[in-house]
């Protein structure tokens, strides 16, 4: 049975600087070996950590170690470009034993670094509470080895949280997922006095073409500021209380507690408007320039 975890493949563990992927398959951590390449040989881009494991590859084929090969697999794992694709792993003894031949300074730190971390989630199976607490350190530490602040990465955090527990509640009261985005959509227009595609334009997210629309792309709120992320939650978190307090069921009962918390997050982004003489939703894009595809596009924050 497949028991990959999908959610843990969105959270990197972290080795120095340097992000490793690793998703939990058949009861193990299994890492991204480009990832561990990049790391040892601290290389500057995943093409070059690519590159080396070709040839690293073809030499094993050449002196017959092919043992070596055959212990890596094939698993889905979040891409630079937002997608999951097949990525090949290595459990933890089959990385061990490709890091003896990878030379690099850095291989007996890599090593002690693996036993910690594929100890971390045997602890977290005997306590799921210590298990979301670790979750979410990983996924903090994992934004702010992107560039974010550990503010923002908390925020960030928390949104996530209380959306995933706001889309529980849709299911569980007869909400079809495709119904999820014009819900997600009308709560943010009720906070922002915005869709989620002009909140886009207004941060200048780059722009695809779907016949004669133009679309902008890429994840809205990788882009908020903490104060936009901290307005979303609350507009979260008010309506899944409406949702309990109304015991509201279908698209319809559902789409009026979504207004009413909309109108409520208004009123808190108005009144902050009013106290700091600022327009909230902010031509200024979170992204960190220096870890994007499209950094390049992006205003200048200082600007």
């Amino acid at each position: 049975m497949d028991t990959t975890n999908q959610e843990d493949s969105l959270y990197p563990a972290i080795f120095g600087e340097h992000q490793i992927r690793r998703v939990w398959h058949q009861e193990r951590w299994f890492y991204a070996v480009v990832d561990v390449i990049k790391a040892l040989q601290e290389y500057a881009t995943s093409r070059e950590a690519s590159n080396y494991w070709n040839k690293l590859s073809q030499r094993l084929r050449e002196e017959g170690a092919t043992e070596l090969l055959t212990i890596c697999q094939q698993l889905k794992m979040l891409a630079a470009d937002g997608k999951m694709r097949s990525t090949v792993c290595a459990d933890n003894e089959g990385m061990l034993r490709l890091v003896q031949s990878i030379p690099s300074p850095k291989a007996e730190p890599f090593k002690r670094w693996l036993a910690e971390v594929g100890n971390d989630r045997l602890e977290e199976l005997g306590n799921p509470e210590l298990g979301f607490q670790e979750w979410r350190r990983r996924a903090v530490n994992s934004y702010m080895a992107q560039g974010y602040s550990h503010e923002w990465a908390v925020i960030r955090i928390d949104v996530i949280t209380s959306r995933n527990d706001l889309t529980e509640e849709w299911f569980v009261r007869g909400i079809d997922q495709k119904d999820y985005a014009i819900l997600t959509n009308r709560l943010h227009m009720g906070i922002f006095g915005l869709s989620v595609q002009e909140h886009m334009g207004l941060k200048h997210y780059p722009v695809t073409r779907k016949g004669r629309r133009v679309v902008y792309t890429g994840e809205l709120r990788e882009g908020m500021t903490a104060t936009e992320l901290v307005l979303t939650n609350f507009g979260q978190e008010a309506a899944r209380a409406q949702h309990i307090d109304n015991d509201s069921h279908g698209f319809d009962e559902i789409t009026r507690d979504i207004d009413v918390a909309g109108i409520m997050a208004s009123a808190a982004r108005e009144a902050l408007e009013q106290h700091t003489g600022q327009r909230i939703p902010s031509a200024i894009n979170a992204i960190p320039q220096s870890n994007t595809l499209w950094g390049d596009q992006l205003p200048d924050i200082t600007s």
